[in-house]
Order: C-alpha cells, then structure tokens, then sequence
C-alpha cells in the first residue's frame, strides 16, 4: 500500500510537470507610453523667446528653437535713424516724418489772426483770412471783389493749404538730415509760414537754418536767431517780437501758450 501511495504522488507531480510545458508562457505587462503634453498631470509646454531666439520649454528642459511663425513675439517697434543709420532718441525725428501738430495748428493761427476780407498786412502786401498773401503789393478793388468774404473755415483751409504745399515742403529741403522734436518742427513751421519758406529751404540766407545745418547742429542757437525776424521792411514790430519769443519758448520748452512780452521803446 505504501508503494501504491508513492506511485500516486509521482504521477501527480509528473502531470503537474508535463501540464506546465503546455501551458503558454506568462504575458510580460507592457510599459505604459509616456504620457502626452496636454493631458492632465502632463508637463506643461511653453514658448519662450530670448536674445532673438525662440525655444520650448518642456518640464525644465530646453527641446529646442520653435518652427513657424506662431512662436514669435511681437516685433519691437523699429526706432527712428537718422541719414547715416544713426538711432535717435525717442523725441527727434527727420523732417520728413513729421507734420503740423494740432497744438501748432492752434499756436500759428492764434498768430495770424483772422481777417475775412482782402487787406494790406504790416509789409503791404495783399493777405486774406489767416495770412494767406494774394500777392505782393496792396490790395486793389479787383482783389475784394474776386474774393469778397472768407468764412473761418474757408480761412483755415486756405492756411492749410499754405503749409502742406509751401512750408513744410521747405522745411524737409532746407535740413532733410537734422533730426528735430515735435515741437521743434512746429517752430519752424509758424516762423516759416509768417517769414516767408525761402529762409528755411536755402533759398535766403538765413541764421536758423545755418545752426540747424551744422555738425552737430547747434539747437541751442535757434531761438537767439529766430529773434533776427521781427522786421516789417525797416521797421520793428513788436507783435512780431513776441511771435519770436514765443517760437523761440515752443522750440526750447514745447509750451504753445501765447505771451504779452513788454515790447522795447524802439519797435512799434
């Protein structure tokens, strides 16, 4: 009996043997995916763009520049250069790129005046509205009735006119490569507009444009030589001593307020 019980044991543990050879292997797990940006708990991937180049930025590490244009930042804002490739400060610009502010529009005409009729101004020469000259020498009958009576709006547009077609066209000739401010620019363009463009555009020696053609130029001396212009032929007025002034005050201090300066014993 105990030999009989031994046989069963082996032939159990012999069956358990062989049954294990026909059994097919145990599956190894498969490694998970890594997992994919975007998807909760998954590393955050950012752009970051520095010393011009752009690059993402992915748990800490750097993979590398970002393709397309997607990734740029917003381009910077190209600053102003002067002829010679020079970078300006914020505030100067090129003649060219400048125009007549509102304050200067104000500044000139507050100036100037309003006449609606055709009058001989202080040099006697046949003007209209906010200094618009008809021509040269006084006003005759024919010139009133051609141009009978202005609205204010009608002299402003004239004035316009004036400046976009005559002034400032000279300004950017006479100093093409002198940066200037804004309120520089405005300056120019009521002295300018009350003396006549020939001083500023070369066509007339003129002490302005001589300081502002130097190297460097000589901004300093502007408003000194702006106080040249206060004659009306061999006279000196004092209305126009005051304009000087005040060009002078709006190039140094950008201020467009309107002054009463006390006028010397000489000037009229």
């Amino acid at each position: 009996m105990r030999i009989l019980a031994m046989h069963a044991i082996a032939a159990r543990t012999l069956g358990h043997i062989i049954a294990g050879f026909g059994r097919p292997p145990a599956r190894r797990q498969a490694p998970r995916p890594p997992r994919q940006a975007g998807r909760i708990g998954a590393p955050r991937a950012r752009s970051l763009t520095t010393l011009g180049i752009a690059v993402t930025i992915v748990g800490g590490m750097v993979l590398g520049p970002v393709a397309g244009p997607a990734a740029a930042d917003t381009p910077a804002a190209v600053p102003p250069t002067s002829a010679t490739g020079q970078v300006l400060p914020q505030d100067l610009h090129l003649p060219q790129d400048l125009d007549l502010s509102d304050a200067g529009v104000t500044y000139l005409l507050g100036w100037e005046g309003f006449r609606a009729a055709p009058y001989d101004d202080a040099t006697g020469n046949c003007t209209i509205g906010n200094g618009h000259l008809i021509h040269r020498g006084i006003c005759t009958d024919q010139d009133r009735a051609q141009w009978g009576s202005l609205t204010r709006d009608q002299a402003r547009e004239l004035a316009h006119a004036d400046i976009e077609s005559k002034v400032i066209p000279a300004i950017r000739a006479g100093i093409p490569n002198t940066p200037i401010s804004q309120n520089q620019f405005d300056a120019l363009v009521d002295w300018a507009y009350n003396v006549g463009p020939g001083y500023i555009n070369g066509k007339s020696t003129s002490s302005v444009r001589a300081a502002l053609l130097a190297t460097p130029p000589r901004y300093g001396d502007v408003p000194a030589a702006l106080m040249a212009y206060v004659y009306s032929g061999q006279t000196r007025l004092c209305g126009l001593y005051r304009r000087r002034i005040g060009d002078g005050t709006v190039w140094s201090n950008g201020s467009y307020l309107r002054n009463s300066a006390t006028c010397p014993q000489d000037y009229l």
